[in-house]
């Protein structure tokens, strides 16, 4: 995607940030003088006494980049909500994890935005998935993910019974805990603590991770970006009081019934961050994994 010139900015935030009134103000006056029209979502506009806000789904499609402040969860958000305007992202990191921020410190902000206004950056395209929930031959609901879908059976670690077809070829009968679907981006989130590899967000890949398979021989799968994947369940448990359920990004949860068929592809919507290095990939790993050196 070519740089383009932004001239609307959206500002999202997590809830909680009350006592950054005075960052905010000042980042708000320094997009004013750079002449963007600014526009606040329900959480920051909380914080600025007076100020008018936006639903989160309103926001994201009204401008042409979307300053974050938050953690990944807050970019994870508002992901969800793009239709087909093309945005980019920019995260200033007020959360823990921080995968997806590119701003650290917000102390360096207001010229890191100068820069990026004189088309200083360089923009790192990023898949999401598409997924589409089917009872009973209806279709039910559909959700966009930048990380992952989990089918799992929440807090209570029960084996659940999962069939897997891509493309109509039978490929798979997993007996697990559950089973994670990632994109690249995804892949150090959920599927990393269910033992999948981690994959360069770059590649043109789908991840299929089962959680804790009763078998050994069920392992995490790299799959090719254009298949489309059907998972069925097989396991039912509408006499239990632990529904199965399907959680989008951490952050959607969506109960499931017996019979359910759970369609997921690539999505032909992206995500587009900002990015200040060519290559800072490599430096997350080290700094979020623990990798030495």
């Amino acid at each position: 995607m070519n740089k383009f010139r932004i001239k609307k900015v959206g500002i999202l935030a997590k809830v909680g940030l009350n006592f950054e009134k005075k960052f905010f103000l000042e980042l708000i006056d320094f997009l004013k003088k750079e002449k963007k029209e600014v526009f606040l979502d329900i959480n920051a506009s909380a914080i600025i006494d007076g100020a008018k806000g936006l639903n989160r789904d309103e926001l994201v499609n009204k401008v042409d980049l979307v300053i974050t402040l938050g953690g990944d969860g807050t970019i994870l958000s508002a992901a969800h909500s793009i239709t087909n305007h093309k945005i980019v992202f920019l995260g200033i990191n007020f959360g823990n994890v921080g995968f997806l921020t590119e701003i650290k410190e917000k102390k360096n902000v207001l010229n890191i935005l100068e820069s990026i206004f004189k088309g200083n950056y360089i923009l790192d395209e990023r898949a999401m998935l598409r997924i589409t929930l089917y009872r009973e031959n209806k279709k039910i609901k559909t959700f966009l993910a930048l990380n992952d879908a989990v089918i799992n059976q929440g807090n209570l670690a029960r084996i659940i019974s999962l069939k897997v077809d891509i493309d109509r070829r039978k490929v798979a009968q997993f007996r697990a805990d559950g089973l994670v679907i990632a994109t690249p981006t995804g892949s150090t989130a959920h599927s990393l603590s269910a033992g999948g590899p981690i994959v360069h967000p770059s590649l043109d890949a789908l991840l299929m991770t089962p959680i804790c398979p009763v078998t050994l021989s069920s392992r995490p799968i790299l799959l090719p970006n254009n298949e489309n994947i059907h998972i069925y369940i097989e396991t039912d448990r509408k006499n239990m009081p632990h529904e199965i359920a399907l959680t989008i990004d951490g952050q959607i949860h969506f109960p499931l019934k017996y019979g359910d068929k759970i369609s997921i592809r690539k999505s032909s919507k992206k995500i587009y961050l900002i990015r200040l290095e060519k290559e800072r990939y490599y430096k997350s790993l080290r700094s979020k994994i623990g990798w030495a050196g």
